[in-house]
């Protein structure tokens, strides 16, 4: 960007950095000023020109106020008379999500033209948008609590991009493949944490945990919660069968952590690692929420068949759905990153019920699906997974769970679905959840 004094500014930010960063030059760009962060913008990438009018014209995703995390919110144009030292506006130049990559420019006869993409997620659909306003308009949208640019039009549907992506999603909506080898036992399990308030202590919960792996010989599981003295035990207490993998959320001090464990006669963990819900990494406040929440994966074979499939489990934020919902987009991003066109298996305590945003998009294909409502058969529905280590009759059978297993289609199936309220070491329930096992069908 020129400015009038004759200096230069760049502006940049690499794909996983939450600023955009300014550097000038005042020597025609022979050096640069080291950087310096500027507009706080996740991921997506934004646009500027210097009008007629001696004024710059930006259209980013997000107002200038708005954490996104890595979610291509709404688009919005500002100006700004001081060469990008304060900018006013807000004009929404499109409301939906998914909107992104704008490109601005002044026409000359006091029109300006933004365009820019819109490329859902998960939908068959990749458009070009070119949108029509002009300084008036964004200057009166400064003292509107709302304005929207009402001239805006279809420029270009991308067929092609559609029907690439039709063809890359095939493969997880076959109903043809056939089974490969025997199903797995997966299994989600959230095991609270030692906390003194539980109604069992954790030696006596121990014991359950174990019990209930030795019965249902598990294959895989995801568990989420235990501090590192909790992990420690029970990796002692089922070290005869299983080995495991575990990761803390605090890098500072001991905290919730999430953990995978396999039995190794039947699986061989070949690869594994972590990625994080937040945009700081073992800190508060990540994505916005209340505390930092991570997702630990392993790329495993399966010693029967040889087949190779991935696991990632997690545990997401609970202090509201807009943190959920991108930790969810995330999850879904790095299943496709990271498992290729093996098949994968997601599990966790989503703190998210079936209705809430973060379940809803991730249950919504075509890549994942949700376990249950997949399955071709299903045990206790309707059993609320937040078992209060009650017996089943006194457990709700409203619906209500928050601890989900999610598949991809396709490349695999569920042949059973069933929360586990069982009596184990003479108490009912180890955890202030009730586990989640599924048999998992991987296809060939």
């Amino acid at each position: 960007m020129p400015h009038r004094s004759g200096a230069l500014s760049i502006y940049n930010g690499a794909t996983g950095y939450q600023w955009k960063w300014r550097s000038v030059s005042r020597d025609f760009g022979r050096s640069w000023s080291l950087p310096q962060r500027y507009i706080y913008s996740p991921d997506q990438p934004l646009s500027m020109c210097v009008l007629r009018s001696g004024k710059w014209l930006l259209a980013k995703n997000g107002y200038l106020d708005q954490m996104l995390f890595y979610m291509p919110d709404k688009l919005v144009a500002y100006l700004s008379e001081d060469e990008g030292n304060t900018w006013f506006g807000n004009l929404v130049i499109d409301e939906r999500m998914d909107c992104s990559s704008p490109c601005v420019t002044d026409a000359g006869d006091g029109s300006l033209y933004i365009a820019y993409a819109y490329h859902p997620f998960m939908a068959g659909k990749s458009e070009v948008y070119l949108a029509r306003t002009s300084e008036i308009e964004i200057n009166q949208a400064a003292a509107e609590e709302i304005a929207k640019v009402e001239d805006r039009r279809l420029i270009l549907s991308c067929e092609d991009a559609v029907r690439l992506q039709k063809v890359e999603t095939e493969k997880y909506a076959s109903t043809k493949r056939k089974p490969d080898g025997e199903a797995l036992v997966v299994a989600t399990y959230n095991i609270e944490y030692e906390n003194p308030g539980a109604r069992y202590p954790w030696k006596k919960r121990l014991a359950y945990v174990k019990d209930l792996f030795d019965t249902h010989r598990f294959d895989v599981v995801g568990v989420q919660e235990p501090w590192r003295p909790e992990y420690l035990q029970l990796k002692e207490a089922l070290q005869k069968d299983y080995s495991s993998i575990w990761a803390c959320t605090n890098l500072d001090r001991d905290d919730f952590s999430n953990a995978i464990f396999y039995r190794r006669d039947r699986v061989e963990l070949l690869e594994h690692d972590i990625f994080w819900y937040t945009e700081n990494p073992g800190m508060k406040n990540g994505f916005g929420g209340t505390t930092s929440r991570l997702c630990i994966w392993g790329k495993f074979r399966d010693r029967k068949s040889g087949r190779v499939f991935f696991l990632f489990n997690s545990h997401f934020d609970f202090s509201n759905y807009e943190t959920q919902l991108v930790s969810a987009r995330l999850l879904a991003r790095k299943v496709r990153e990271i498992a290729g066109d093996c098949p994968a298996i997601c599990t966790g305590d989503f703190n998210s019920t079936d209705e809430n945003a973060a379940c809803v998009f991730l249950s919504g294909g075509p890549f994942l699906k949700d376990s249950r409502t997949e399955a071709k058969r299903v045990i206790n529905s309707k059993m609320s997974t937040s078992g209060l280590y009650r017996k089943p009759e006194d457990i709700p059978n409203n619906g209500y769970r928050i601890d989900h297993i999610y598949f991809t289609p396709g490349l695999s199936r569920i042949d059973s679905w069933e929360v586990l309220a069982e009596e184990h070491v003479g108490i009912w329930g180890g955890s202030d959840h009730n586990p989640i096992k599924v048999q998992w069908q991987i296809l060939k």
